[in-house]
């Protein structure tokens, strides 16, 4: 509903609070999913709904209620996990070097499990825009993969070892926010050359963070 706010303290990644600003802003609630250990320390956050939140740290993905906070439940990860989040915010997937599962974001019950061959080592996963599509981006593929049927369908090479992938439309997808491929056809389209400090993808919109002053021409 837009009615609330997370937020990592500057002072401490540990720390995770939550604001609502549905009228004046209030301090809701602080709490550190970390527990204490360095590893845990939290590096994203991301919403579920409007009183679900997800947490990512090195070692874990961990799914809270915000009101009152309490663990849903927690994923291990390893060094080569990546995770996403499907466009509604129900459906989470990630990577292993040998597979995909798919779960349910606000149980964290399993949906798909799809095996890959070994070490595929995917480093970026994104949901298409209807959510029923998803990339998942390899050292130099990108798979493709139905998460209603998990079967890996297709799978094609791309010239870039890069480590973020995500979807421009229903057919181009995006890898390391530079090389614009057509997914129907596997051909690149366009590369894009910049030195942003930063990309982001949310909202269907790719992000770019420049410096205060950048050449242009």
């Amino acid at each position: 509903a837009g009615e609330h706010v997370a937020t990592i303290a500057d002072e401490s990644e540990s720390a995770v609070d939550i604001w609502d600003v549905a009228q004046v802003l209030t301090h809701e609630a602080s709490w550190e999913p970390s527990g204490g250990d360095a590893l845990n320390d939290v590096l994203d956050i991301a919403w579920i709904d409007d009183g679900r939140l997800l947490t990512v740290s090195r070692k874990s993905i961990m799914a809270w209620d915000v009101h009152p906070v309490r663990a849903i439940y927690q994923l291990q990860l390893d060094r080569l996990s990546a995770g996403v989040l499907s466009p509604g915010g129900k459906q989470l997937a990630i990577s292993a070097s040998d597979s995909i599962v798919v779960i349910e974001a606000a149980t964290g019950n399993l949906l798909q499990r799809v095996d890959l061959p070994a070490a595929r080592n995917h480093r970026g996963l994104a949901f298409d825009p209807s959510g029923r599509l998803l990339a998942a981006l390899g050292v130099s593929q990108l798979d493709l993969i139905n998460v209603e049927t998990g079967e890996a369908f297709d799978s094609f090479y791309v010239p870039s070892a890069g480590e973020t992938v995500a979807w421009a439309d229903q057919e181009h997808v995006l890898v390391d926010g530079r090389h614009l491929f057509h997914v129907p056809t596997q051909m690149p389209v366009w590369t894009y050359i910049h030195n942003a400090q930063q990309i982001a993808h949310a909202a269907g919109w790719n992000w770019y963070l420049f410096g205060g002053r950048q050449n242009q021409s």
